[in-house]
């Protein structure tokens, strides 16, 4: 089955709307992911969001080369769906 594209003017259709402490979820099943790597994509793109909220701004990432791999990386990733 060929994935849709992502229509940011389409509208979500929330199936569940909850708190979790200040942060306010909302889960809308016409963006949900299919496979198994668009899940893992996601997760390591939200790990990283946290870990730097968490650090205050402060990176894991300590050489140059290692900043540049992840950048080329996230670059990557969004390029690849951006495709789809």
């Amino acid at each position: 089955m060929a994935r849709r594209k992502y229509d940011p003017n389409e509208k979500p259709h929330i199936v569940r709307d909850f708190y979790d402490g200040n942060t306010h979820i909302m889960i809308a099943d016409n963006y949900c992911v299919k496979t198994k790597a668009e899940r893992d994509a996601i997760l390591d793109r939200v790990k990283q969001i946290w870990i730097n909220a968490y650090l205050g701004g402060r990176t894991l990432l300590n050489s140059p080369e290692e900043r540049a791999a992840a950048k080329a990386r996230e670059e990557a990733e969004l390029a690849a769906y951006a495709a789809k």
